[in-house]
């Protein structure tokens, strides 16, 4: 069990692992409370946009590796994100921060990362200090180490226009952008 203080806030990490000599088979349980990927991002300088991942998060971990020859390799990997708030910085050509309320995130790895699925993912935006429209996104992908295989549904539950104009990042199809915030302003997008 580790604590760790940042910026004030306590975090948790438990830790429990078990070796299954038969099956060479290494199994990881890491369960985090309170913890701020942000605060990694120097420790993990080849995972881009740690660092703008201001959000607290709490979930578990779970992974399965495989020994042989000396090496490690990953069978079977299960990322539960239960909840989850702060604020994501977004890179070019979004340069946004976007404030969430609440994420949830179930991913699944396989292979050594040759299979992924993403889903159920849902991120609650917040905008101008109340509840913006919630984004759900599930990814699913195979063969990814040889021929990748990706499919993807993305959807919003509501959205005023008003609100397209304010996350729309400014520098993603300009023209189109400008065109709707001049040329409408009432009404919703729903899913």
């Amino acid at each position: 069990k580790l604590h760790y203080f940042n910026n004030g806030e306590s975090s948790e990490i438990l830790l429990n692992g078990i070796y299954a000599q038969g099956e060479e088979t290494l199994s990881l349980s890491l369960a985090f409370n309170n913890l701020r990927p942000s605060s990694f991002a120097l420790l993990l300088p080849s995972i881009p946009y740690m660092e703008g991942m201001d959000i607290n998060v709490s979930g578990l971990l779970n992974v399965d590796l495989s020994l042989s020859n000396a090496s490690l390799t990953l069978k079977t990997a299960q990322l539960e994100i239960e909840q989850g708030q702060g604020v994501v910085s977004l890179p070019e050509p979004i340069m946004r921060k976007i404030p969430l309320e609440q994420i949830n995130l179930v991913m699944n790895a396989q292979d050594n990362l040759s299979g992924i699925s993403i889903g159920p993912f849902s991120a609650k935006l917040l905008n101008q200090s109340r509840t913006g429209p919630i984004i759900k996104l599930s990814l699913n992908g195979s063969r990814l180490l040889v021929a990748p295989n990706l499919s993807m549904q993305i959807g919003i539950d509501s959205l005023t226009l008003n609100e397209l104009t304010t996350y729309w990042p400014e520098k993603v199809k300009p023209n189109t952008r400008t065109w709707i915030k001049r040329n409408l302003r009432k009404g919703d997008i729903t899913n």
